[in-house]
C-alpha cells in the first residue's frame, strides 16, 4: 500500500536546525549494525513488549513479541540477527570498546562511580550507578530498573545484555561532579552529571507539599509528607513516592518532577518530565 514513495518517505531521516541528520525518520530508525544497513523500531506498553529489525540488503528480518517487561526484544532480535547472518557481520566489539581484556576494577575503584547522574539537557534524565555483589549496574531513573555492567576499563563500562551501549566515567575536577557519558554503537548519547548529595530534612520537605493544577487536565494533584517522605496522591492513580534526586528535583517511577520557584524562593508550580512528556507545567495552587 503506498508504493515505493510511500516506502521512501518513511525511512527519509530527520534534521535538527543545525544540520544535524538524525537517524529517526516517519517512524522508523534508519542505521546500521555491525557494518548492515537496518530498519528498525521497537516498542512498549503495560509489560509488553516488541522490536522489529530489518536488514534490506539481505532481505532478512526478525520480529519479537513479548509479553513480559523485563525482556529485551531488541537485544534478542539482534542476537538471532547474529546467528543468521554471521557471515555478512562484522565484527561484534564496539568501535569505542577497549580491544584486549582489562582487569576487573576494584570494589573501591567501583564505588567512586555510584550515585544519581542527571542531564539537563534532556529534560532531567536520570541516570543511577550502583554497587552491588561486587559489580556496577545503572539504570534509568531513580528507582527503576538498573542493568548489569561488565567492566573494558577502569572507568569504561558496557551493558553485558546490551553490549553495544557503554559508559564512560570522568573523574571531577577542584570538586565537581563526576561526568557519564553514554554511546551507542560509538555514537555519543547522552552526557550526564553527579548529582551532589541531596538528603532534606521532613521539615525541607514539607515546603513542596500542596496542591498543584494543570490548565491541561482537570485532575489536580497534591504533593503530601507521609512517613518523612513526599509522595503524589491523585483520586485516579496509586500514589507515586518521590525520592530526591537534587535541590528541587524528585523522581518517582519514571516522572521527573523539578520544583520551580519564584524571585524570592518560594515554590510556585513544577515541571513534570517522562519518556514521552517535556516540560508539562503545574501551578501551586495551594
Amino acid at each position: 500500500m503506498g508504493g515505493q514513495a510511500l516506502i521512501g518517505q518513511l525511512q527519509e531521516r530527520g534534521y535538527l536546525n543545525d544540520g544535524t541528520q538524525l537517524s529517526y525518520a516517519a517512524g522508523l530508525e534508519i542505521g546500521k549494525y555491525r557494518g548492515l544497513n537496518i530498519v528498525s523500531h521497537a516498542g512498549a506498553d503495560a509489560g509488553y513488549r516488541a522490536d522489529l529489525i530489518r536488514f534490506p540488503d539481505q532481505h532478512f528480518s526478525v520480529a519479537l513479541l513479548c509479553n513480559l517487561d523485563s525482556i529485551n526484544p531488541s537485544a534478542l532480535a539482534r542476537r538471532i540477527a547474529d546467528i543468521y547472518l554471521a557471515s555478512s557481520l562484522g565484527t561484534a566489539t564496539p568501535p569505542t570498546a577497549v580491544q584486549t581484556a582489562s582487569p576487573q576494577p576494584s570494589s573501591e575503584q567501583l564505588k567512586k562511580w555510584t550515585g544519581l547522574y542527571v542531564d539537563p539537557d534532556d529534560n532531567d534524565r536520570v541516570m543511577r550507578v550502583r554497587l552491588m555483589g561486587g559489580n556496577l549496574q545503572s539504570g534509568l531513573n531513580a528507582d527503576g530498573r538498573v542493568l548489569d555492567l561488565e567492566a573494558t576499563d577502569d572507568a569504561r563500562f558496557r551493558y553485558i545484555r546490551e553490549p553495544l551501549t557503554e559508559l564512560v566515567f570522568q573523574a571531577g575536577e577542584n570538586g565537581t561532579p563526576a561526568a557519564l557519558t553514554t554511546y551507542t554503537n560509538g555514537k555519543m548519547q547522552h552526557r550526564y552529571s553527579r548529582a551532589p548529595s541531596y538528603e532534606p530534612t521532613a521539615a525541607q520537605l514539607q515546603e513542596f507539599t500542596g496542591v498543584y493544577r494543570s490548565d491541561e487536565v482537570d485532575m489536580p494533584r497534591e504533593v503530601i509528607l507521609r512517613d518523612g517522605g513526599l509522595l503524589i496522591h491523585s483520586l485516579k492513580s496509586n500514589d507515586i513516592p518521590l525520592l530526591p534526586v537534587a535541590a528541587d528535583l524528585f523522581n518517582g517511577r519514571g516522572n521527573r518532577i523539578r520544583f520551580t520557584r519564584d524571585a524570592q524562593g518560594k515554590i510556585t508550580g513544577a515541571l513534570l518530565n517522562t519518556d514521552r512528556v517535556r516540560n508539562f507545567r503545574f501551578e501551586r495552587a495551594q
